[in-house]
């Protein structure tokens, strides 16, 4: 079983090919009985998933947060609203102790293994102003995090206007690519798997191993 973050089909599909790559791809898995399971936006959204391992990034931890608020609610059924609350998209995370715009940009590289970043920067966090806010969306956060209020928005892509916006308005920006915002969170969902196989089916199986790919990286570099 291949577990991968973004859709394998992201769009609708009216036939297979293998005259193109990434169907012939889907040709191959089919042949194989390989199964593909694609949690995307499921674990954006979700308790412990990827905007909850951005915060803990940005914060180091939600100890030293004074809070950490969902920006978009989703609707729980009521049978599962007790594992699942603090559940959405999108997350906006308060600073126990605010800081240099410069350090939370360093501390935004280690967690993501980067070594550049693109920054829009407000002339006030230049010249010092402290960061106590930030709205942090994994991959493309702008539909999600417009309109919110913060020191800083943190996510994978943001349109240029929009980055003109935050500046004109107080706030600077952090954008880190898209997939940059997501590839680290597969070590911590390996270990949120393995927790759960040993917990549900460690006496069904003699042997089981999750591998995370070592191929895998963003298309796009900065040269």
């Amino acid at each position: 079983m291949v577990i991968a973050y973004h859709p394998f089909i992201f769009r609708g599909l009216k036939q297979i090919s293998p005259k193109d790559s990434q169907q012939e791809s889907l040709l191959r898995l089919v042949r194989a009985g390989i199964s593909v399971y694609c949690p995307h936006t499921a674990i954006d959204a979700g308790v412990g998933g990827v905007n909850d391992w951005l915060a803990d990034g940005v914060s180091g931890g939600s100890e030293n947060e004074v809070s950490r608020t969902v920006v978009q609610q989703v609707k729980i059924p009521e049978h599962l609203s007790e594992d699942h609350s603090g559940a959405g998209y999108g997350r906006v995370v308060e600073l126990s102790d605010p800081v240099p715009l410069t350090d939370l940009v360093s501390r935004i590289k280690n967690h993501l293994g980067l070594k550049h970043v693109q920054l829009a920067a407000n002339e006030a966090h230049l010249k010092g102003k402290l960061v106590k806010t930030v709205a942090i969306c994994a991959g493309s956060g702008e539909s999600v995090l417009q309109g919110v209020k913060a020191d800083v928005h943190f996510t994978g892509e943001l349109g240029h206007h929009y980055a003109l916006h935050l500046i004109e308005n107080g706030s600077s920006a952090i954008v880190c690519g898209h997939s940059n915002t997501e590839r680290g969170f597969l070590s911590t969902f390996k270990k949120q798997l393995l927790e759960d196989f040993v917990q549900n089916y460690a006496n069904d199986y003699d042997e089981f191993d999750i591998a995370i790919s070592s191929s895998d990286k963003d298309p796009l570099v900065t040269v």
